[in-house]
This record gives structure tokens, sequence and C-alpha cells, in this order.
């Protein structure tokens, strides 16, 4: 047997092994990633709880969604954890960037309340009760990132802090938590 027919037996079934592990890891790394958290206290109790969802927690047939559309005159930008057959998602969060369909013009640093003309922010919280939803912001800063070369989102939540709910147990409800890579949706 000559030593180049040798060395392509040896040397190709290596070579399609490191290739097969390279293009399972890309696969299985996630494309998108966010982390939502709330925090919510009751000034006249002392009692508090926090709740957190992130998209690499999630197992079964619950689905992370980290993704953005362009709506007419809008940008949505959804981002949660869709519920599955063994998985209870707390969080859904929705950013509306107002008056700009152009993503490089959505992007910068929001102030609460001072931007809420421009930005809306909508939480939904799942408890076992109810569906809640939280959406005027008192306080607080959104810092929005746009990359061009990837079409995608990034950005982070300071400090939100929302209206609470009448009649609910808690009067504080403080949101943070960030998101990187929200893709356009096809």
């Amino acid at each position: 047997m000559s030593m180049k027919i040798f060395s392509f037996l040896v040397f190709t079934p290596a070579a399609v092994l490191v290739l097969g592990g390279c293009m399972q890891q890309a696969e299985e790394m996630p494309q998108s990633d966010f982390l939502l958290k709330l925090y919510k206290s009751d000034s006249a109790s002392g009692k508090s709880v926090s709740y957190t969802d992130h998209s690499l927690n999630v197992n079964g047939s619950a689905k992370a969604v980290l993704k953005y559309q362009v709506k007419g005159s809008r940008i949505e930008l959804q981002m949660g954890i869709e519920p599955g057959t063994n998985v209870q998602a707390r969080m859904n969060a929705l950013l509306v960037f107002k008056n700009t369909p152009n993503p490089l013009l959505a992007a910068g640093l929001y102030r609460f309340p001072e931007d809420s003309s421009r930005l809306a922010i909508v939480l939904k919280e799942r408890t076992a009760a109810a569906d809640l939803t939280y959406s005027v912001v008192l306080d607080g800063q959104v810092d929005v990132q746009y990359d061009a070369f990837s079409k995608t989102f990034s950005g982070t939540f300071r400090y939100i802090r929302f209206s609470p709910i009448p009649g609910e147990a808690y009067d504080r409800l403080n949101f943070t938590g960030w998101f990187n890579d929200a893709l356009l949706e096809q």
C-alpha cells in the first residue's frame, strides 16, 4: 500500500470527526439569549418575591423567543419563554419602538418616563391566579444597540419601575434584565 493511500485513509476519518464535532457544536449554541427579572414588594408588609426567566433555562416542549418584526411605522421586539407541557413560563416582555420602522434609528438610550412616547414596554406575568400586564413605566432606562451586519438587537433594562396594578398584593414592581442578538422574524 502506498504511503499516500495510507495517509488518506488515516486522516480522512479524523477530519470528518473534527468537522462533524464543530458542526454539532455550532448547532447546539443558542443564537440569542435573554434574562428577565421581576422583583415585587409590598411597602406596608415588607413582603417580597423575585422571579427570573432565562432563555437558557428552557427544556421539554417549551421554547425561548427573542425576535423582532417591523410592523408599519414601528418595530416590535418580543422576548420570553412560551410555556410547554412541563415548563411554566413566568414572564414575556414586548418592546415597541414607536414611529420608527428603521432598526438603526431605534438604537439608543431611553429614559422613562421622558421617552414613553418613543418606546413602550409591556411586561406580562403569569401567576397561578391570573395573567398580569404591566405597561405604565414610572422610571428607569433601556439601552438598545443594533448590529447592522447581523441585523440583531441587544440591550439592557435598568431599574424599570412599573406602576402597580390596583388591588394586587405588591405596590413596588421593579424589572431588570438584558437581551442579546434578537433576530428579525422572517
